[in-house]
């Protein structure tokens, strides 16, 4: 056996658990974020007393959202670079992995301004916990002077990659597990992915419009 080649075999294991480390970080830490906080977020849309119960666990949130959030996001960043600065295979011009790095770029967007101007300015000391829930519902529900909706939009567009990027991230691991290709599990993984994906869109959508307009986008109204 030449040295490249078994050079190559010896780099295979660990390109395989930097690959499965890569794909982890994308989907599940942040599928379970999310979960909690569209729960969050819908159950404190019954009364403002539920928002203000959620604000009074802002401590365990804020570990939460380290845990579940930044770390994960943080080593998924580091490992997404590393893929791109050493991957050999010839790269699609547009397919899956490309959609799915432009949804995760929408979605950091997203996150981070989401952040900045809710915890942040709580953290700061410019917004009490008590205003949080007014503060949300003025961003959501304010337009320019053209009767533009800037920030529903703009929280529209990152729902709209986060039911992206969970489809496309499980059905990356879903493969990379050899899921897809099995005879059996193929198909109802596929069609988990999506109705996920699909689901969560729908439930993030409803969740943006409810506090924009006090009406709710596909479920029963208020």
């Amino acid at each position: 056996m030449s040295r490249a080649s078994e050079s190559s075999s010896n780099n295979a294991p660990r390109a395989g658990r930097l690959r499965l480390a890569l794909e982890f970080t994308g989907v599940v830490p942040l599928l379970v974020y999310v979960l909690l906080h569209l729960l969050d977020l819908t159950l404190a849309i019954r009364a403002e007393q539920g928002f203000e119960s959620m604000m009074a666990r802002s401590r365990f949130e804020v570990g939460l959202e380290v845990l579940l959030l930044w770390l994960p996001l943080a080593a998924h960043s580091a490992l997404g670079l590393w893929q791109l600065a050493t991957e050999r295979e010839k790269r699609e011009r547009f397919g899956p992995k490309r959609l799915a790095r432009a949804s995760a770029l929408v979605l950091v967007v997203f996150v981070v301004v989401h952040v900045a101007t809710l915890r942040a300015a709580r953290a700061g000391g410019s917004l009490a916990d008590q205003d949080v829930f007014f503060r949300l519902i003025e961003q959501l529900s304010s337009t320019t002077s053209f009767g533009i909706p800037t920030w529903a939009l703009g929280y529209t567009l990152g729902v709209v990659a986060l039911g992206l990027h969970v489809g496309l991230s499980l059905r990356a691991f879903a493969d990379g597990r050899g899921w897809l290709s099995h005879p059996r599990l193929g198909r109802p993984v596929r069609v988990f992915t999506w109705v996920l994906g699909v689901l969560l869109l729908l439930w993030g959508l409803d969740v943006v419009a409810v506090y924009a307009t006090g009406s709710h986008f596909w479920f029963a109204p208020v």
